[in-house]
This record gives structure tokens, sequence and C-alpha cells, in this order.
């Protein structure tokens, strides 16, 4: 068995799992792919009912990794299907603690040709949602959640024959009533994660703004903001945004998990600083900066700032030197 979630971008490793009769399936020496299953989570071990469900299904092949580090290529492994799509060859099921099958309403949101091929740059990459609305609905509880690929029959001649699955298990929780800051910061991570697999990236981006603007410095939050502003090509924001993360990190204990060091997250800022003109970056080139409209000799009139001014951080912090080398 094999469980893994994403919470704070850090994703615990699955191992891929041959089903009984995958291996006659399969020509002499034949390996079969990767399948890893992943949760967008709510938290430690599960999610909460009325919260989304982001589920991510990734097909790879098995010695990708090692070659790509290698340096070195692999025989391809080809899943395809005479016509359709090859997703039709997948199955993901739920079951509660009692192993009865759970009838989800799933919704498969990637779109997919009728072949797939795995080498050490091609995967497979699915990603399953289902709604606040479909979650309300299922009681309290452990439940267990499987994906199988079966290629053994449907396919073409030349497409790999067998079966390869995943599984993990997650707890659905009662929502909290009175929610602690990390857990607002989770709701709207969750929220904002399962409007981003639907291309809804506006509605994404609110769900966090709402959830700093009552916890405003939760590290997860700061940073999948500061992203997502990227995505939509704000750079001002996504600066604002990934130097609130910077603080907020460098206020954490030195040996507190976090999404990433302070420097791994100046230097993603500082790449968004490149993006700008010439003319609006800082000319001391101090600290994951720019120069905004007022600031500017030649900027005429400035348009008034549509971020509220929760989320913008206090300017002046920016023109003094960082004395914790972070």
């Amino acid at each position: 068995m094999t469980k893994k979630y994403r919470m704070l971008s850090v994703w615990c490793s699955a191992l891929a799992l041959v089903l009984p009769g995958a291996v006659f399936a399969q020509s002499p020496g034949a390996e079969g792919p990767d399948v890893d299953l992943g949760l967008v989570a709510g938290g430690e071990g599960g999610t909460y009912r009325g919260w989304p469900i982001v589920t991510e299904i990734s097909v790879a092949h098995p010695k990708a990794a090692l070659a790509a580090a290698k340096g070195e290529t692999v025989q391809p492994i080809s899943v395809s299907v005479p016509s359709g799509r090859w997703t039709a060859l997948v199955k993901l099921v739920v079951r509660n603690s009692q192993g009865e099958i759970q009838q989800w309403p799933y919704r498969l949101i990637t779109t997919v040709g009728p072949s797939l091929t795995l080498d050490t740059e091609q995967r497979g990459e699915l990603t399953v949602v289902l709604s606040p609305e479909a979650t309300a609905t299922p009681a309290a509880g452990r439940y267990t959640m499987q994906v199988f690929l079966d290629s053994r029959n449907g396919t073409n001649d030349a497409s790999w024959k067998g079966v390869a699955s995943s599984q993990l298990e997650f707890e659905l929780k009662e929502a909290p009533t009175t929610p602690s800051d990390t857990q607002t910061c989770q709701k709207g991570y969750v929220f904002s994660e399962y409007h981003k697999s639907l291309g809804q990236l506006t509605t994404a981006a609110s769900m966090l703004d709402t959830a700093l603007t009552q916890a405003p410095d939760e590290l997860l939050c700061l940073v999948s903001r500061a992203e997502l502003a990227d995505q939509l090509g704000d750079n001002y924001g996504a600066i604002d945004h990934y130097h609130r993360a910077i603080e907020a990190k460098a206020r954490l204990p030195q040996d507190a998990d976090g999404e990433s060091g302070s420097g791994s997250l100046l230097h993603r800022c500082l790449g968004i600083v490149q993006k700008l003109p010439p003319s609006e970056r800082h000319p001391l080139n101090i600290f994951c900066s720019y120069v905004t409209c007022e600031e500017r000799m030649d900027a005429g009139t400035c348009p008034s700032s549509s971020k509220p001014a929760s989320t913008i951080p206090v300017r002046g912090s920016r023109t003094k030197p960082r004395s914790d080398k972070k």
C-alpha cells in the first residue's frame, strides 16, 4: 500500500504495484510503467467534508528518473488503443473502511489522445477532481483510493499489456468550525488548486487572497499566491507575495519544515524582477524590489492600485539590508 499527499508542495514517495495476472499478460522481460497517485490534501493525511478533492495520477517509465540522471536513454513503453483515449484503460476506485465501493462523481479534467509513450522525457499526467458539493455528501471516515492501469484488453498489438496500480488512504474529516490560521490557509490552498485545475485562475487567486486576509503570514498561501500571480502575468503581485513569503519564512524557527528555503524564494523573486523593464527594476538592486509608478520621475499620472491594502507589504522595509543572510 502506498500513500501520497501534497501539502506545502511536499510529496511522499509512492511505488507502483503490479497486480496478480499482469506478469503472464506481458512479453518475457517486459517492464510495466510506474503508476503514481497523489491527493491535494487539506491537512495531514486527509481533507474535509465540503472541500474539493484534486487527485493527480502519473504514469511514468520505471527507469526514467535513473536514466535521466545518468544522461542515458530507455526503451520507450507504449500504451495505445485503436480509437478513443488511452484513459479508457484507467479506473479510479474509492472504498470506505468497510471495503464498499463509493460512487463518487469524479470528473476527469485532462484531455488525452489514443496513445501514451513513456520515456525519460514523456509521461502521462491526469487530473481528476471532486467538487465541494460532492464531498459534502459522504460520511466522515477513512477511505482508500486506488487507481488501475489495465492494458491487457482493448489495446493495439504493439502496446504494453499488463496491469499496474497504486493506492493511498486518506481521512475525510468534519470541517473545523473555528479554523486556525493554518487551516484557513489550507482551505484557501485546496480551493485554489481546485479552481486552477478547472482553468479558473482568477477565482483561484481570489481564494488565496481571502485566506491571506484572515491568515496573512501563512507561508503556503503566500508562495502559492506568488506562483499564481506569475502565471497570471502579474509581476508586481508575484514580487510582493514572494517578498512577504521570504519575511514569513525568516520568522520561522531554524529547524521548521517549510515549502522552501528563503534563498530559493529569493531566487524565484529575483527571476520575476528580471522580467520587468530595466526602468522599473530598483537601481541599487536592493533585495527583490522594483520602482513603483509613484517613485518613477517620468511616470505621469499613476493608476490606483487594484490590490487590497492588506495584501501589499510595507515597501519601506525593502530598502533595509537583510541581516539574516537567508
